[in-house]
C-alpha cells in the first residue's frame, strides 16, 4: 500500500509539472520583431523561458529561448558579474542582460526582470542638448549604406579600410609601432589578415564606425563618443587620417559616383569626427 501511495504522488507530480510555453526568436532587432517573426513554443519538460538582450548604442539584439532551469539561472547570475561594472547596466552604451521565468508566455516583455528597461529603442527618452548634427535623410543614408557595406565586406570592412590607409599613406605606418609591417612598399591584404594584431585593430575600427552610425541621432552621445576616441592613441591616429581611405572604400563597394549624395553625406560625417578629435586634442594641449 505504501508503495502504491508513493507511486501515486510521483505520477501526480509529473502530471502537474506542466510544460511551459515560451516565446522563441533569435537575434531580433526589437521585441516587436521577435514576436512578429518568432514563435510560441512548448518547451521540453524541465525547461523554462529565457530572454537575452544585447544592446550597443541604439542597436538591440533580442533572443528568446527554452532553457534548462538551472542553466538559465546560472546565465542570469552573469547580470551582476564583471570586473568593475555589472554586465546588465542599462545606463551604459553597451550591455547584456538575461531574464528567466517559468509560466506560460511570461517572457513576452524583453527584459521583464530589469527595472526601467525600454522595450524598444523608440521608447528610449529622446535626449535634449545639442541640435541634430544630421537631417533625418542624412542619418538614414548613413545607416543604410553602412549596413550594406557590412554585408558586402563579410566582416572585413575595417581590414579593407586599413589596407587602403596603410598603402595609400605609407608614411603613417611608423605611428603604429605595435604592428610589424613587411618591408615591401605594398602591403598585401592577406598579410594583414594573418596578423592577429592588425586584424584585431581592424575590427576595433569597424566597431567604432558602427558605433558612430548608431549614435547619429543622439548628438550629445555621438560627440562624447568621438571625444572618447580622441583619447585612444591608435584609433585616434586612424580616424585622423583615414578620410580618403574610408570614402574610397565606400565609393568602390557601393559602386557610386564621387559626387553622389551618399558620398557627400559620409564626407560630412567624417568631417565632424575629425574636427571633434582635433578640437579635443587642441583643448588637451592648451
Amino acid at each position: 500500500m505504501r508503495l502504491i501511495f508513493y507511486f501515486a504522488i510521483f505520477t501526480s507530480s509529473i502530471a502537474f509539472s506542466k510544460a511551459v510555453t515560451c516565446w522563441v526568436c533569435s537575434d531580433a532587432v526589437s521585441n516587436e520583431e521577435c514576436h512578429r517573426n518568432g514563435d510560441l513554443v512548448t518547451c521540453a519538460q524541465g525547461q523554462i523561458c529565457q530572454n537575452e538582450v544585447r544592446v550597443i548604442g541604439s542597436r538591440m539584439q533580442v533572443t528568446k529561448r527554452c532553457k534548462q532551469e538551472m542553466a538559465c539561472k546560472n546565465n542570469r547570475m552573469q547580470n551582476k558579474m564583471g570586473n568593475s561594472q555589472t554586465q546588465c547596466d542599462t545606463t551604459r552604451r553597451k550591455y547584456v542582460c538575461r531574464c528567466c521565468c517559468k509560466t506560460d508566455e511570461c517572457n513576452t516583455n524583453a527584459l521583464f526582470c530589469v527595472e526601467g528597461f525600454a522595450e524598444s529603442p523608440d521608447e528610449t527618452p529622446k535626449p535634449e542638448g545639442r541640435e541634430r548634427l544630421f537631417t533625418e535623410v542624412e542619418a538614414t543614408t548613413l545607416k543604410e549604406s553602412w549596413h550594406i557595406l557590412e554585408s558586402i565586406e563579410d566582416n572585413e570592412l575595417g581590414l579593407t579600410i586599413l589596407h587602403r590607409l596603410f598603402n595609400d599613406l605609407p608614411s603613417i605606418r611608423p605611428r603604429f609601432p605595435q604592428f610589424v609591417f613587411p618591408e615591401a612598399e605594398e602591403i598585401d591584404l592577406e598579410y594583414m589578415r594573418e596578423s592577429p594584431e592588425i586584424s584585431a585593430f581592424a575590427n576595433s575600427v569597424a566597431i567604432a564606425i558602427a558605433t558612430v552610425v548608431d549614435l547619429l541621432e543622439i548628438p550629445d552621445q555621438l560627440i562624447d563618443y568621438v571625444t572618447l576616441l580622441a583619447g585612444e592613441g591608435p584609433l585616434r591616429v586612424a580616424f585622423e587620417n583615414m578620410g580618403p581611405a574610408l570614402l574610397t572604400t565606400i565609393q568602390e563597394n557601393l559602386e557610386i559616383e564621387k559626387d553622389s549624395d551618399i558620398l557627400r553625406t559620409w564626407a560630412k560625417a567624417y568631417g565632424i569626427i575629425k574636427n571633434t578629435i582635433s578640437k579635443t586634442m587642441a583643448e588637451k594641449s592648451s
